[in-house]
């Protein structure tokens, strides 16, 4: 299916969601996790609509604190509207949709299953199925799994219990819209109870005081009830994938003994032992939890690997107990998970990954000093979960470094009114300062005891010998804003006069601004970044390191924007290097069309930020974004570019 394809769906289901729902509002959060898509994508696709709404009879209204509620003032025009997606989306979903029900059912079947009956089961012809089949082969062939078929008897998947299982999990969690299942499944799901298995699990795990999140806790309900459904039918694992795993936590034995009590007395079986340690191994990677003989030894190599960390991109990472005792939970867990082949999945990771950007090589490098055998089996959503991390204790340093100022100047026209107004907010920026306003007829007031100006009036013919950042001279948020970036990129890259947004478009030039045909990405990116060492603005290896952290985990975000970075930032000149597609060209599954090719300073991770900022303002704002990709020279782009940076 394209991406266009993709898009319409969603429209639909969107506004069958909100009209069934009438009058009641749905929240953000609930399309993010019914349509499995982040939330800028869910306020990117309800202001489209709205777009289309003013012509086809309706209007998508956002409650404060309570969500969004469809308004329908064109019943005529709105049906018109809805039919037509729904056209879009039975030629879109039917095929996808029969190729996931085939899968299914190919798994859950247990034994052979004709062509014949699969044919009368979807309603097509026989050739059809045929031309399903190759197309599920590379599903399968990812699941180390295989079609099977045998002359007379029909197909079947040939492949080991576990991974059969491990299948049949994703395909639940890709949330079809109508499954098509056995009729073994469908007597099974309609005999158990969910409610009460979710009970006894949760009962279980308060009693053996572990944790475990929401997403988690669902994640081995899924298995639970699957494991249930392969013993009745007697579908089992063998006793090498089962292996014990050494894990000797008491809690663990005790929850898993928990949930195999449970099934042996609601059910009425009996659980070999080979099943019990395939549970256990389930589990073990799911719960939250640190085992004493470990926990020293861990915390040792947590320290170690985030001093490494705090060397290469000058952040203080070490010092954060916070972060430290988070990690050792989180680490514990995960590497638990990579050694049993367990990975979470994280619905938000595209926002994590442009919203995070700047720490992204920062988890990447502490994964692999703490572990490098199992660093290279993390995958993008595990990486996520400890960016998230790592972005929490910068956004802790930066607060910090506002509590280092003792003393701020507010340097006013007239030292008062506004200026006493202007005080008080920058009192709150500044919680441990001294604040000391005065007019321009007061400099000689300034003193070297104070640390910072804050200035409503034009000083660039002064020179003082403590930075500057200049304001408007009224109270406002994005004021505050203003002092609060300018002073997190001080500590950075220290100036006299520091301007958030002079910071972001000093990097822009015209020299570095392309206008091109090229349809291969990983091309462009390697004659970019040539073109960046060759000038002297990149140090020499900086167009490998950008290919390798491009093979790592993709630079490419939504909406056509890509910010590709290198492994670690060297830069000799800082540049944004925009390359600017004529078409949009693909790469892994995604649509290219701009591309800021970043080449920043070591340890300027608050600018990295700022940059992400930037596009996510291109990603909110489609209008401007479409605006950008089409101008016809550097003039117009650095004018369109500024609408952003400021926006941001």
């Amino acid at each position: 299916m394209n991406w266009k394809g993709e898009k319409l769906m969603r429209y639909g289901n969107i506004l069958n969601l909100l009209r069934t729902n009438l009058p009641n509002p749905i929240t953000r959060d609930y399309f993010c996790q019914k349509l499995n898509v982040s939330c800028r994508t869910v306020s990117s696709d309800i202001k489209k609509l709205n777009d289309a709404g003013k012509k086809n009879g309706f209007r998508i209204n956002n409650i404060r604190d309570k969500g969004y509620v469809l308004e329908i003032f064109d019943d005529k025009k709105f049906k018109e509207y809805t039919h037509q997606l729904r056209q879009v989306n039975t030629t879109m979903t039917d095929v996808r949709q029969r190729l996931f029900n085939l899968e299914i059912i190919l798994l859950l079947a247990g034994d052979f299953i004709t062509l014949k009956d699969l044919s009368e089961r979807f309603g097509v012809s026989v050739s059809t199925i045929k031309d399903d089949l190759k197309r599920t082969n590379q599903f399968f062939k990812e699941k180390n799994l295989k079609v099977v078929g045998k002359p007379h008897y029909g197909i079947y998947i040939s492949g080991n219990e576990r991974d059969k299982r491990q299948a049949i999990i994703d395909l639940f969690r890709m949330q079809l819209s109508a499954p098509v299942m056995t009729p073994e499944y469908i007597t099974f799901t309609q005999m158990i109870n969910g409610n009460e298995l979710r009970k006894a699990i949760e009962d279980s795990l308060r009693k053996n005081n572990l944790s475990i999140n929401d997403l988690l806790l669902k994640n081995v309900i899924e298995h639970v009830r699957l494991l249930i459904f392969r013993l009745l039918k007697k579908n089992y694992i063998s006793v090498s994938e089962s292996e014990d795993t050494g894990d000797g936590n008491d809690q663990v034995e005790m929850l898993v003994q928990d949930i195999v009590g449970y099934i042996e007395k609601t059910y009425g079986m009996d659980i070999p032992d080979f099943e019990v340690l395939y549970l256990k191994k389930q589990m073990i990677g799911k719960l939250s939890f640190v085992e004493t003989n470990q926990e020293q030894y861990l915390q040792k190599r947590i320290h170690q690997a985030l001093i490494k960390v705090d060397k290469s991109y000058q952040t203080n990472f070490k010092d954060d107990e916070e972060l430290q005792s988070f990690l050792l939970i989180h680490v514990a867990t995960l590497f638990k998970r990579l050694t049993t082949n367990h990975q979470l999945t994280n619905p938000l990771i595209d926002d994590v990954y442009v919203k995070y950007a700047n720490v992204i090589n920062a988890s990447l490098d502490f994964m692999h000093y703490l572990n490098k055998d199992l660093a290279h089996k993390l995958s993008k959503d595990e990486l996520g979960y400890v960016a998230i991390y790592f972005a929490a204790s910068l956004e802790r340093q930066k607060l910090l470094e506002m509590e280092n100022y003792r003393n701020v100047v507010v340097l006013t026209q007239d030292g008062r009114g506004a200026g006493y107004l202007l005080e008080t907010g920058i009192s709150r920026l500044f919680p441990k300062s001294k604040i000391k306003t005065i007019a321009t007829n007061e400099l000689y007031k300034i003193n070297s005891e104070d640390d910072l100006i804050v200035s409503t009036v034009d000083l660039s013919d002064q020179i003082f010998e403590i930075p500057v950042i200049e304001i408007d001279p009224i109270l406002s948020r994005d004021n505050l804003n203003r002092v609060e970036k300018s002073v997190r990129l001080l500590s950075e890259d220290p100036k006299q006069f520091v301007d958030e947004m002079q910071s972001i478009i000093r990097l822009f030039d015209a020299d570095n601004f392309h206008i091109c045909e090229d349809n291969d990405y990983l091309s462009i990116l390697e004659n970019r970044a040539t073109a960046l060492e060759r000038s002297g603005k990149a140090e020499f290896g900086y167009k490998d390191s950008v290919l390798e952290r491009e093979l790592k985990i993709s630079t490419v975000y939504e909406d056509g924007i890509a910010g590709p970075h290198p492994m670690n930032n060297v830069a000799n000149q800082e540049v944004i290097d925009v390359t600017i597609l004529k078409k949009p060209i693909r790469y892994k599954n995604k649509e290219v069309q701009i591309i800021f090719l970043i080449n920043i300073g070591r340890g300027h991770l608050t600018l990295h930020q700022e940059i992400s900022r930037m596009m996510i303002e291109l990603m909110k704002d489609k209008d401007l974004l479409k605006s950008v990709i089409q101008v016809r020279n550097y003039k117009e782009f650095l004018y369109k570019i500024t609408l952003a940076i400021k926006r941001s």
